[in-house]
């Protein structure tokens, strides 16, 4: 069962008194006992069967003898009459005479203590909820952007079809490279999260292995994502066995916990079909979102949703705000038609606008613009690849040393020393150089003011592996 993510204090009021009415009554009552509070949910661990009615019964009984003996602390009168009207099945009559009350002040005693009940159950889920919060949200990579540009209306049609009950199970979000998928998904799932519909939130990154080479094959990239996430659900067993039996540990445990696994960065089409079709035997209730360059197939059994470049006025907006974010004052100062002119040619792709940004910090915009207009006809590819290349000439020594040092450093990011040991640059070169790459938008920076963590887009790096590490001749 779903959690309910409206916690609402009169109706837990009211879900605390049918939930005591019915305390014998097991197997008896199909409404929701309380179930879907974490509270309850959490009683799962002691529980064999838990899709046996009787079992969750007896797990919501649990939860609310525990708060009894809570309230016993503040209200010993009302927990002696909760346990003597709902568990030992008394009558008011009864119960008023053996405490030597009135019925009338047994019901009032009653009602006071249902409410102290409640308060304490209230107080008690709403501190998990916060700690399932902030253990969700630090499952996310550190987020790839300080503030998202456009992609509104896309956002909330993807938050819907995700909380909604059913299908669509796989939601796909598939656009060219650079148009901003990883940073839509991660506001998607940080939009998600306060509503607690999943138990478990888990990020991939598809297609690389723990070095950051391509894999051959798409049997070896689902290998590798199927290890990675049965570690993070800490599902019992692990990667042991054939992939059969792994799959069957796997779904297991996404059948029964409701999670969102999110595959990121799946490039090509073979790969991103290959990936639907294990994925459509893990879900329900779980669901899995994927970023993918692929285009969406008629028949692919995912609802695909396509990002397309933003439009002037967002993508305006997002260049202002990255040229003062690296410092590139007179691009942030220009005017609106120096942007139309960096529009015209580049586009709205996000990516592009930051390379171009970060090019503007060293060269004359018309040099820039000129440059664009030449190469700016066909894929998108041949527009990244001049705006790398007039980026990477104009990098000293040291920050080329680093960049190319790069790809060797994980998804999750790089600190300042381990940069410096895969560089071989020294400290005070290391901050030069790092310093200058931010500034050419080839740097990404997360982290907080005690800890920084530094890596490179996707696009950058095989831009790197393709064009400069193997040395080329045109280099």
């Amino acid at each position: 069962m779903r959690l309910n993510t409206q916690l609402n204090s009169e109706q837990l009021f009211s879900a605390v008194h049918l939930a005591l009415s019915n305390w014998n009554r097991l197997g008896e009552w199909d409404g929701d006992l309380l179930e879907s509070l974490l509270l309850v949910q959490g009683e799962r661990e002691n529980v064999d069967d838990w899709q046996n009615p009787l079992n969750r019964r007896k797990a919501t009984n649990a939860v609310l003898t525990r708060a009894i003996e809570k309230l016993e602390e503040q209200d010993e009168t009302g927990a002696a009459v909760l346990r003597e009207r709902f568990i030992e099945g008394r009558i008011t009559r009864q119960v008023a005479a053996h405490l030597h009350a009135s019925p009338d002040q047994v019901n009032r005693w009653q009602r006071t203590a249902i409410e102290g009940l409640t308060q304490i159950l209230y107080s008690q889920e709403r501190k998990l909820r916060d700690a399932q919060y902030e253990h969700l949200l630090s499952a996310l990579p550190v987020a790839p952007y300080t503030q998202l540009f456009g992609f509104q209306e896309i956002k909330q049609e993807i938050i819907e079809q995700l909380l909604r009950d059913g299908e669509p199970y796989v939601v796909a979000i598939a656009g060219i490279g650079g148009i901003g998928k990883t940073s839509l998904a991660d506001a998607v799932v940080r939009r998600l999260i306060p509503a607690l519909a999943f138990e478990q939130v888990v990020w991939l990154r598809a297609g690389r292995d723990p070095l950051g080479e391509p894999l051959t094959s798409e049997e070896a990239s689902w290998e590798l994502l199927l290890a990675t996430l049965l570690e993070k659900l800490g599902v019992a067993g692990g990667s042991d066995g054939d992939l059969d039996a792994r799959m069957e540990r796997l779904a297991g445990s996404l059948h029964e916990r409701p999670s969102l696994v999110i595959i990121d960065d799946l490039e090509k089409e073979s790969l991103t079909q290959f990936i639907l079709a294990q994925a459509r035997r893990l879900v329900n209730p779980s669901k899995f979102l994927l970023t993918t360059r692929a285009r969406p197939t008629v028949s692919a059994p995912a609802f695909f949703r396509s990002v397309e470049e933003l439009p002037f006025n967002d993508a305006a907006a997002l260049l202002r705000h990255h040229a003062e974010t690296i410092g590139s004052q007179a691009l942030a100062a220009a005017n609106e038609a120096d942007y139309e002119a960096i529009y015209e040619v580049s586009g709205g792709n996000p990516l592009a606008l930051k390379l171009v940004a970060g090019l503007a910090a060293v060269l004359p915009l018309p040099q820039i613009l000129e440059g664009l207009s030449s190469s700016r006809p066909g894929p998108i590819e041949g527009l990244y690849r001049h705006i790398y290349w007039r980026a990477w000439r104009s990098l000293s020594p040291e920050g080329q040393q680093l960049l190319q040092a790069m790809p060797l450093v994980a998804e999750t990011g790089a600190l300042p020393a381990q940069m410096m040991a895969i560089s071989g640059l020294e400290e005070g070169s290391l901050w030069t150089a790092v310093t200058e790459l931010f500034s050419r938008s080839l740097l990404e920076v997360r982290g907080d003011v005690r800890e920084r963590r530094y890596s490179i887009h996707r696009l950058t790096e095989t831009f790197l592996r393709t064009e400069i590490i193997d040395w080329p001749e045109e280099a």
